[in-house]
């Protein structure tokens, strides 16, 4: 019974060290920050195909950050670790959790789409009820992951993210302005970035590429 508690915490040991690289905190809060960014392009650039062509291009670079950060620097230091039946287990339920958002998402939007009465639905404003519901998914989203990756830092990450929409709408609210737009995405997004940067340098601190035939 000892052997396979310490062989279950040996795993679970492993399986978090995949995160300790800070590339996966770095890889969301660049997806973030390119939201941050698109909503620049509304004002800087006036072609709407140009406007998609710069947030997808941004979308790329964050995929491509994350492999090549995986691919070269990760691996190379710590290695590939396969994991078996425990990580299956950990993907099958983050699958779940993603087909669960998705189908969540869907149900918001047809409530939202379908109860619409002059712009509002049970009397709030049709924004009131998006931004009310782009929190519950995002907590939903991370929060869940989170826990089914033993990734504690996707409590943070999944704040951050639910946080800037209603903000954002609170602001217009109060001061009738879209000015601070870019701000009150983009911060949320460097938080992200900084504590993925500061783990991401820790990283490379205790864990240095080991020159062949030291």
């Amino acid at each position: 019974m000892s052997e396979k508690i310490n062989l279950k915490e040996l795993q679970r040991k492993a399986w978090r060290s995949m995160f300790q690289d800070g590339i996966w905190d770095i890889f969301l809060g660049l997806l973030l920050l390119n939201i941050a960014a698109f909503t620049l392009t509304d004002v800087l650039v006036t072609n709407d195909d140009m406007q998609i062509i710069l947030y997808i291009g941004g979308e790329i670079i964050a995929f491509f950050f994350l492999w090549a950060g995986k691919r070269f620097i990760t691996v190379p230091r710590i290695g590939k670790a396969k994991f078996g039946q425990y990580g299956k287990a950990r993907r099958s339920k983050v699958k779940l959790v993603l087909f669960a958002t998705v189908l969540m998402g869907l149900i918001i939007l047809l409530i939202f789409e379908g109860l619409s009465n002059n712009g509002q639905i049970a009397g709030l404003p049709r924004e009131y009820i998006a931004a009310g519901g782009w929190v519950l998914t995002a907590m939903f989203a991370f929060g869940l992951a989170g826990y089914f990756l033993d990734f504690n830092r996707l409590y943070l990450i999944g704040a951050m993210y639910a946080l800037p929409f209603p903000l954002d709408i609170l602001v217009r609210e109060i001061w009738q302005t879209d000015k601070w737009v870019f701000y009150i995405y983009g911060l949320p997004a460097l938080i992200i970035l900084t504590v993925g940067l500061f783990y991401f340098f820790r990283f490379l601190k205790n864990y240095p590429i080991v020159q062949e035939g030291a």
